[in-house]
Formats: structure tokens, sequence, C-alpha cells
């Protein structure tokens, strides 16, 4: 797993107060390939992620190559929809932006994750 920084520093404030050290500068990792991509949600940090040139670039790839990527909070609208990678799937989003959603089927679900590290 790699933490990616879109902003200047490695060193991030998250909506609620708590800094977090990315790995790395999202610059430093442009090149790579990923299994997933998943960008965190909380603002302004979705603007943020909208607005990153080469986090669009990534996305790009993994749509190419039918890799997963996801979002999560207001991240979905903002970042994911808001660029073009989330069109006609189903979605949900943080309440305040699920309206915005432009398929709205699956805005009233119920999210569950579960994730594994071995």
């Amino acid at each position: 797993m790699t933490v990616a920084s879109v902003g200047p520093n490695k060193l991030v404030k998250c909506s609620r107060g708590v800094k977090i050290e990315a790995d790395v500068l999202i610059d430093e990792v442009k090149d790579r390939s990923f299994d997933a991509i998943i960008l965190p949600g909380g603002m302004p940090g979705a603007q943020n992620l909208a607005e990153s040139a080469t986090l669009k670039e990534l996305l790009q790839a993994q749509t190419q190559q039918q890799k997963l990527y996801g979002a999560v909070c207001a991240s979905p609208v903002v970042a994911l929809q808001a660029n073009g990678f989330l069109t006609t799937q189903k979605a949900t989003a943080f309440p305040t932006y699920s309206d915005k959603l432009a398929n709205q089927t699956a805005v009233e679900n119920s999210v569950g994750i579960a994730l594994t590290l071995l």
C-alpha cells in the first residue's frame, strides 16, 4: 500500500485536524501501476484531489487498464464525477453530496467495507 499526497508536502492535515504523513508525493509515483486507487474524503481534501493533474492521469490509466478505483465521502462527486470518472456507475457519497450523483440508484444504500491486509 502506498499513501500519496497531492499537495506540496508529505504531511497532510485532514478535515478533522488529524495529521498524517504520506509515503510519497504523488509525482513520485506517477509512472507506477496500481491494483486499486482509493481516494479519501473530506473537504477541502476532495477538492485538492480533483485539482491534481497527476491523479487524473493515474485515474485515466486505471480506467484504460480496467483496474479498480474508488472514493469515499465527498470524493465520489467532487473528485471522480467532476473529472468524468463516475458517469453512469452506481455510487453513493456523503449525504450532503449524494444528491449530486448522476446515477441516483444507489444513494440510499449503506456501504460496508472490510479490508484484510496480509
